[in-house]
């Protein structure tokens, strides 16, 4: 099998010594070199990962599934089937493939966050097949095993967590030049389309990051809000949506939302208050076109926290307002303006006593939406004989 073989001629000690090691490193390598270093640690990540995830529980006494772990061996050459592997020989496997998955993570992050996409995406697999095996194996996996099943350190897990949730929010970043209106059209550019699609992967790798460590990945988000607000007015747009992004895609996944909107001072919590009620972010002068589509999703994501708020300084009328003037509903951008109009709807629904004295308001923004020129009959029969004739 190819574990075998790596640990034979201890392949996994040559790899990561040739690997990079810190940013220095990496920022050494042209984009060629960064390939191959990427395709070597994904390869043998890959390998490792799949030792630990067949023998981290193994019951014992079945026969390697050799197929499975190093390819095909089939035909007259084929090799002698090994011997059964019992429950204690399948634990030391797996604790050697984790320490060899352990060392891979540090360059595995630090490729993956390499400026130039196509290094990042030969590293990816390997690093969203960590996050799925560093969860605990089910309970069913451990029926019939004496030895308790091998598991990632919770310390590393969370380094890595948090590692990985500070390169989500740099990957996601897209660029200053892409157009936000045009996005998902089909007018939008190959550039444009490429930069979207690898947005898209590494939001998907963000969920499974905050599925596989909640606490920490809230914890990264009220850090990342505190650091954000201060200095809000002079961070890109580009980077401010990103940000923004995370939390509307952290609010898809967050379990037990009653529990953390009635918790004081809860690092979501707090984070969403220092968001709304930050002028360089939900201010009229902020009419970003991303910033303003990711602001309204926010505002519907967590809306139960916006409508349950007490006290004076209630966030539903703060949200209200900003999908009504010149940042929603009256927004140069048609995106903006029908993503206002749908979000108002869903809002008005979940709060619809909170904002009932506002109602006034509401059907003086609109005024110029309902709003139909009257256009006599006999006008249009006259314009369209006279485009008849032309025609």
């Amino acid at each position: 099998a190819k574990f075998e073989l790596i640990e034979q001629f201890r392949i996994a000690d040559a790899v990561i010594q040739f690997l990079p090691s810190d940013r220095n490193g990496v920022a050494g390598l042209d984009v060629d070199r960064a390939k191959v270093h990427a395709s070597l640690c994904n390869a043998l990540g890959q390998t490792a990962l799949d030792v630990f995830s067949k023998m981290r529980a193994w019951k014992g006494g079945e026969e390697l599934n050799v197929s499975a772990l190093g390819g095909p061996h089939h035909g007259p050459l084929a090799p002698t089937p090994a011997p059964p592997v019992s429950q204690e020989q399948g634990r030391q496997l797996a604790l050697k493939a984790r320490s060899i998955v352990v060392r891979l993570t540090l360059p595995a992050i630090l490729l993956f966050e390499h400026s130039d996409l196509s290094v990042s995406l030969f590293i990816e697999p390997f690093i969203v097949n960590f996050v799925t095996n560093a969860k605990p194996p089910p309970k069913s996996a451990n029926s019939g095993v004496n030895l308790p099943p091998v598991e990632m350190e919770k310390p590393m897990v969370c380094s890595v967590a948090a590692e990985l949730l500070r390169v989500c929010l740099q990957k996601s970043s897209l660029p200053p030049e892409f157009l936000f209106e045009e996005a998902e059209t089909e007018d939008a550019s190959e550039d444009q389309y490429e930069a979207l699609q690898h947005r898209k992967e590494v939001l998907k790798l963000f969920r499974r990051v905050l599925q596989l460590d909640e606490e920490t990945g809230l914890g990264f988000l009220g850090r990342m809000a505190s650091d954000l607000c201060p200095a809000a007015a002079q961070i890109p747009a580009c980077n401010l949506e990103a940000a923004l992004r995370l939390f509307v895609e952290a609010g898809e996944l967050v379990r037990d939302t009653a529990a953390i909107f009635s918790t004081p001072g809860h690092p979501l919590t707090t984070a969403l208050r220092a968001l709304c009620t930050c002028e360089a972010i939900v201010g009229p002068s902020v009419v970003h076109v991303g910033v303003r589509l990711a602001l309204q999703d926010l505002f519907i994501r967590y809306g139960a926290f916006f409508v349950n708020q007490t006290g004076q300084d209630l966030l539903a009328p703060v949200a209200l307002a900003s999908l009504l003037d010149g940042r929603g509903l009256r927004h140069t951008s048609r995106r903006v303006v029908a993503n206002a109009a749908s979000k108002l709807q869903r809002l008005t629904k979940l709060a619809p006593h909170q904002l009932a004295p506002l109602a006034s308001q509401v059907l003086e923004a609109m005024q110029p939406l309902l709003a139909v020129e009257f256009i006599p009959s006999a006008v249009i029969q006259t314009a369209l004989q006279e485009e008849l004739r032309r025609g």
